[in-house]
């Protein structure tokens, strides 16, 4: 099976009366998940050790990276993700975070789904940075190796201004967007052959983290390039 990309899904929430969300949801709407799929999670918020992470169908969540940026800015951006999961009808699965949000930058989360990951120990490499910037310039999540060829790689990105945050990385596409201040999102790449890579975004500047995670494909090797041949071999 090789990987395919399903969906993604945005959803962002911030405090009311001064006082910061402790969670936020995000809902598969218009896109049915397939029994034994692959789920990931880019999540930001305040200063968080860890996140909750749980779902309406019971599936199992695992942390691949958390990053907090400790320039003066303490927001907590990390990857999760979930293997082997349930299927769920359009709107059917409901994925559940909590942790201390930000005032300013609330509780935000982008949803992605893929298919033909392997159903456990799927994950490979991560890594991540972060920093503060003016407004325009990049913060990049640091290279990653992948260990097999056709591997999917997931990047989340954050910055504490939003509004404006875009995608940089070569050879990625956006998922989606948090879809309220638009000050998380994430990109994905599949890849054919084991190519070192970085994820990296920019916006109107400010406290910045950037992820970046591998995971395996099924069968030990991703989709094929698209060439043909014609001849034989000496």
């Amino acid at each position: 099976m090789t990987i395919a990309f399903v969906a993604a899904w945005g959803a962002g929430a911030y405090g009311t009366g001064g006082t910061p969300p402790s969670a936020n949801t995000v809902v598969n709407a218009g896109t049915a998940i397939s029994a034994g799929a692959f789920l990931w999670l880019a999540v930001t918020g305040a200063t968080n050790a860890s996140y909750g992470v749980s779902d309406s169908k019971s599936n199992t969540w695992q942390q691949a990276k958390l990053l907090t940026n400790g320039s003066g800015g303490n927001y907590t951006t990390a990857l999760y993700y979930a293997e082997n999961v349930a299927a769920a009808a359009s709107g059917a699965l409901t994925v559940t975070c909590t942790g201390t949000g930000d005032n300013s930058d609330g509780l935000m989360l982008v949803l992605g789904c893929a298919t033909g990951i392997k159903t456990s120990s799927s994950i490979d490499q991560t890594n991540g940075a972060s920093g503060v910037f003016p407004p325009g310039n990049s913060q990049t999540s640091g290279n990653i190796t992948p260990s097999v060829a056709g591997c999917l790689v997931v990047c989340a990105y954050e910055d504490s201004f939003g509004y404006a945050g875009t995608p940089t990385s070569t050879g990625f596409t956006l998922a989606a967007e948090d879809g309220y201040a638009n000050a998380t999102f994430s990109q994905y790449q599949i890849q054919t052959t084991v190519t070192t890579v970085a994820g990296s975004g920019n916006g109107r500047g400010g406290y910045c983290n950037s992820l970046i995670a591998s995971f395996k494909p099924a069968s030990g090797a991703g989709p094929a390039p698209n060439s043909l041949f014609f001849g034989t071999v000496a």
